[in-house]
């Protein structure tokens, strides 16, 4: 890890240290496009006069060991990003300091290319939901030819989708009450299809299976304030101080983090190899990130910030008082049946995927 070796830190100074710490490439031109690009702060003090020469003043960071730390975040973030500018957001999301300009276009600008496929033509003839019902009819088979698992009925995803996406969407409507009765039905169909693949070695305990009147838990609540016109308005909206205080809740959710991080450590010899690796991992650890961020400037958008402020801190309190030495003991002991659960997991879905999950 990077340490503190001095109190100020000048772009010369920031290369020396990166290739102490083995990173060749860095270069005074990469480290001074950084800072362009507002990746990396400005300086503190000097960087004043003009040209190159020594009547220009040379810059440099007060606060070396922040400023050396975010540097080997970008080193180590550019690797699994196409543009430099990617990375204003996993570095915001580390708790780094970069200016709300570029993080909030970063988050915004998901949102938005995720509403364009749920334009209305005002033409008073369309909604939402036909919209929607055409986009599912369209998709869902394709869906179904590349991933024969996902057969889920076109009713139910279509309420599902109304639900994330529609903000006018009507519960009490049949179309909704259609969906749920059919998810249900393919719940069970699935289960009796895995109990087949699986022969009369294991017994499936259907839990999984719904039984409530909503297409996915919570429903409502999520349609009212957590849909996708709710997240982009948050976003749209919020302040700087508003993204401040959401980068000071991720930085709680890392420490959750962590602790699931420790929990996959001491898995890993047992688990199946399938069930820890997983393609572009750094990347999908910030796409979740960024789902957290939406929600959370989403619910203080709609008052619920002093239950989160309540919340978070007690829910990390709890997660550290439930996971201590003696549950990693115990953790470690289960391991094997563990293991052996999710082989059999794994077997199950591999050999319904082959069969193309027909029914037969």
């Amino acid at each position: 890890m990077p340490s503190q070796r001095r109190e100020t830190l000048t772009q010369e100074d920031l290369v020396n240290e990166l290739h102490r710490l083995g990173f060749g490439d860095a270069s005074v031109t990469r480290i001074a496009t950084w800072r362009r690009l507002e990746l990396l702060p400005q300086f503190d003090s000097g960087g004043h006069g003009q040209g190159r020469g020594a009547g220009r003043d040379k810059g440099c960071w007060l606060n070396s060991t922040e400023v050396l730390n975010q540097a080997v975040a970008i080193v180590e973030l550019v690797a699994g990003y196409r543009r430099l500018e990617d990375l204003y957001l996993p570095l915001w999301q580390m708790g780094f300091a970069i200016p709300s300009k570029r993080v909030r276009p970063a988050l915004l600008q998901p949102l938005l290319r995720a509403a364009i496929p749920f334009e209305v033509q005002e033409d008073g003839r369309t909604t939402l939901e036909d919209v929607i019902d055409d986009g599912v009819a369209e998709v869902s088979p394709l869906l179904q030819r590349e991933v024969p698992i996902f057969d889920v009925p076109e009713e139910a995803v279509a309420a599902v989708v109304n639900v994330v996406a529609n903000p006018d969407y009507s519960f009490n409507d049949d179309p909704y009450q259609h969906g749920v009765s059919r998810l249900r039905d393919w719940e069970r169909s699935l289960w009796q299809r895995l109990q087949h693949v699986l022969g009369d070695t294991v017994v499936l305990n259907q839990i999984g299976v719904g039984n409530e009147n909503n297409i996915i838990p919570n429903a409502p609540f999520i349609n009212k304030y957590l849909s996708l016109p709710q997240l982009t308005e948050a976003t749209q909206n919020c302040t700087d101080e508003e993204l401040m205080v959401v980068q000071r809740d991720l930085q709680i959710a890392r420490e959750m983090l962590r602790v699931f991080i420790r929990i996959r450590e001491l898995l890993s010899p047992f688990v199946p190899k399938g069930f820890l690796d997983m393609p572009e991992e750094v990347k999908v650890v910030f796409d979740s990130g960024r789902v957290l961020v939406w929600i959370d400037l989403a619910l203080r958008h709609r008052g619920f910030g002093p239950l989160i402020d309540r919340l978070m801190p007690l829910m990390l309190d709890q997660l550290h008082h439930n996971f201590n030495e003696a549950v990693e003991r115990e953790l470690v002991a289960a391991g094997p049946e563990i293991g052996k659960a999710l082989r059999m997991t794994e077997r199950a879905f591999t050999a319904g995927f082959e069969a193309g999950m027909s029914g037969n």
